[in-house]
């Protein structure tokens, strides 16, 4: 993990101090989609939740997981045992941080695992017999399906 990266989503880089400060356009988003995934129970129920935030905000899934994985968050490098990041505005403490991920890290396993599997049945490029294009590939992980379409 990097200490100063060049751009974190809902932390604005101030370049002169190297400080990160909350977004207030994203701060709501942060502090409900942590909070909803504190919720979560199950796969199925995560799959969800990220497919409605990846539509809210327009970013990756994969994206939002590694988001809800990340200690920058929390304003801490966890690489080097507990290093607290003083130039980062936390949007939770460690507390939470490590009990989200002690709770829901077999979550975020398993929705790793089902995108996994779903890119590994990706073996061939079928063509469209109409137009005679290469068929698209896509996989939702929310009904764990993956089919092709023109």
């Amino acid at each position: 993990m990097r200490i100063h990266p060049p751009a974190k989503f809902g932390h604005i880089k101030f370049e002169e101090t190297k400080s990160y400060r909350k977004d207030p356009k994203n701060s709501s988003f942060h502090m409900d989609y942590f909070n909803e995934i504190a919720k979560v129970s199950n796969i199925d129920e995560l799959c969800i939740l990220v497919e409605d935030y990846r539509k809210k905000i327009k970013y990756g899934s994969s994206c939002l997981i590694a988001i809800a994985k990340d200690p920058f968050y929390a304003g801490y490098d966890l690489s080097n045992e507990h290093n607290p990041l003083k130039h980062v505005e936390p949007y939770f403490t460690l507390e939470n941080y490590q009990k989200l991920q002690h709770n829901k890290g077999n979550l975020f396993k398993d929705y790793d695992e089902r995108i996994k599997q779903l890119e590994v049945q990706e073996t061939f490029q079928p063509v469209c017999g109409c137009c005679k294009k290469p068929l698209r590939y896509r996989s939702d992980v929310k009904s764990n399906n993956a089919t092709y379409s023109c």
